[in-house]
């Protein structure tokens, strides 16, 4: 990720009390399973968590904080 976009989303985890290394990302590589591109979880992936989509490492991590609001 970019040097700026590093630290908006620090500025974005910290009002929602995360850490962004709290953060994982997964690149979804195999298109027939997910034609979103990037995944991203708080922690491991569990059964029931909640899951940002998003074509770009970045845009999955802002859909997962906006899912946590």
């Amino acid at each position: 990720m970019a040097n700026e976009n590093d630290e908006r989303l620090h500025r974005i985890c910290a009002a929602r009390g995360l850490r962004l290394e709290d953060i994982k990302t997964y690149d979804d590589y195999a298109p027939r399973y997910s034609h979103f591109g990037w995944s991203a979880t708080v922690g491991d992936y569990d059964l029931g968590c909640k899951v940002g989509t998003g074509p770009t490492q970045e845009a999955a991590i802002e859909d997962l904080l906006d899912q946590l609001d």
